[in-house]
């Protein structure tokens, strides 16, 4: 168990118990004491929200609504503290944006804040709703870069279509957030032109595009077979469901929700895997991992997800050969954590 400060904790008791004066009062107080930003974001805000979070999942009462009632209080302190924040003179011109599926904006909204107290010129889209509207505002503010944060790995699938709307005009993208990994390698796979795993990472990759233009990243990823993968994804999770049921129906737990648990477990491996074919095996194999470990926590038989992942071998290899590698890194891994 790690050892939580007891400032955090002050602080994650007021996001936990919806305490948005009280929460917004601590920052200010923070802040004014002479504490930078950074230090505030990275030292509290943060970890309080995690911590909030994860106390939350522990005790089974993570609901989206809790979720958002913290992330909402979080975002507001944080436009609050930013507001004390003086920035240097302009340094850049940046658009940022999270992928598609993205439901969570508070680390795209930190970067925004973080780089704004640098001097850099932010505009903040959210999740763009089609590609023509990044383009247009990249047009419109003369922006020396697209930043595309995205938090989950299943989600990096739209990355592409950003990284060629960008492209297209010759604005260079920069890749960032947990989802893109511990490298570059995922991000230059889908098209984008540096990684900035760190605030200064951004503005280095900035006076690198200014020094020399990079040739703009082409897509090395296989977009046509996820993009099959999608298409069929909501039909080959029943059919799916189905064949594990007939052939598992043994390891599988009982309940009135037993169906509804496994439709779900398999979507989910499915979307993962649109993401590990696209990019890197290695994201089918986190998250295999990943449910494996809940198996063990559920008491739940412990070769159903090698079994799911086998599945779905038999079923996709011969279609669609780019399965492969990822679903063999996957029943790998789960076969020595089971």
């Amino acid at each position: 168990m790690r050892v939580v400060d007891e400032e955090v904790e002050a602080f994650a008791a007021l996001l936990g118990a919806g305490d948005r004066r009280g929460a917004i009062q601590r920052a200010v107080e923070l802040v004014q004491d002479g504490g930078s930003l950074g230090d505030f974001v990275f030292g509290m805000l943060a970890p309080a929200h995690v911590l909030v979070c994860e106390r939350a999942a522990r005790q089974r009462r993570l609901t989206p609504a809790f979720q958002q009632m913290a992330t909402d209080i979080a975002d507001t302190v944080l436009g609050v503290a930013a507001g004390n924040a003086r920035p240097e003179a302009e340094r850049s011109r940046l658009v940022v944006c999270v992928t598609e599926r993205e439901h969570q904006n508070l680390p795209a909204r930190i970067l925004c804040e973080l780089l704004r107290a640098e001097g850099h010129r932010v505009a903040f889209l959210g999740r763009p709703s089609h590609t023509a509207g990044v383009t247009k505002v990249l047009e419109q503010l003369e922006a020396d870069a697209l930043l595309v944060s995205c938090s989950l790995p299943m989600n990096l699938p739209c990355v592409p279509q950003l990284a060629s709307a960008a492209h297209a005009i010759g604005v260079p993208v920069i890749a960032g957030g947990n989802g893109f990994g511990v490298d570059e390698t995922r991000g230059l796979r889908l098209g984008a032109d540096a990684w900035a795993p760190r605030i200064a990472d951004v503005a280095l990759a900035v006076e690198r595009f200014r020094a020399e233009r990079p040739a703009l990243q082409a897509v090395e990823a296989e977009i046509a077979q996820q993009q099959e993968l999608t298409a069929i994804r909501r039909a080959l999770t029943e059919e799916l469901a189905d064949r594990v049921e007939y052939q598992c129906g043994h390891m599988l737990p009982r309940g009135p929700r037993s169906r509804s648990a496994l439709r779900s477990d398999l979507h989910n491996l499915l979307v993962f895997l649109e993401s590990a074919v696209l990019c890197d095996a290695r994201i089918l194999a986190d998250y295999a991992d990943w449910l494996v470990g809940r198996a063990a926590e559920q008491h739940t038989h412990p070769r159903l997800v090698p079994a799911m992942l086998g599945a779905l071998e038999d079923r996709l290899i011969f279609d669609l050969p780019a399965v492969g590698e990822p679903l063999q890194a996957a029943r790998a891994q789960t076969a020595m954590a089971a």
